[in-house]
């Protein structure tokens, strides 16, 4: 069931319970987007690499590994909420060297979803998650 739309709000999307099993919270469109359209200008510029991450728990839990370390949020408590973005093995939304593009059509409602295969050409985003599976 979908919440109704707040007429008030202009961010285009939210946070809810993810569909996806175990995956937690993830990001919903707000408003409709059509397959092409670049997202990129509203991905939330709060990344930085590290490489020996501090907390390896909420690199895990949120983290992006690459070869010689990790991206990770700015500050965990105020994340964009690009961050909730799940993954999927049939992503609506391609994220591959900071391009953000809509694959196929996208309702209002719908869940946001990205390939972490794709954020690392020489890392594998998904067999280092322990709560993720290839194919989910």
């Amino acid at each position: 069931m979908k919440p109704p739309e707040d007429k008030h709000s202009t961010y285009p999307f939210d946070l809810r319970v993810s569909t996806i099993k175990g995956a937690g919270v993830g990001l919903f469109a707000r408003v409709a987007f059509r397959r092409g359209d670049s997202l990129h200008h509203l991905v939330g510029d709060d990344a930085r690499f590290v490489k020996n991450p501090k907390d390896m728990a909420m690199a895990l839990k949120f983290g992006h590994k690459v070869a010689d370390g990790w991206w990770l949020p700015t500050h965990y408590g105020r994340m964009s909420l690009w961050w909730y973005a799940n993954h999927s093995a049939k992503p609506n939304v391609d994220c591959h060297e900071d391009c953000y593009v809509v694959l196929r059509d996208i309702a209002a409602g719908d869940e946001i979803t990205i390939d972490y295969s794709r954020l690392e050409s020489d890392v594998d985003n998904v067999e280092f998650r322990p709560d993720m599976k290839k194919g989910d």
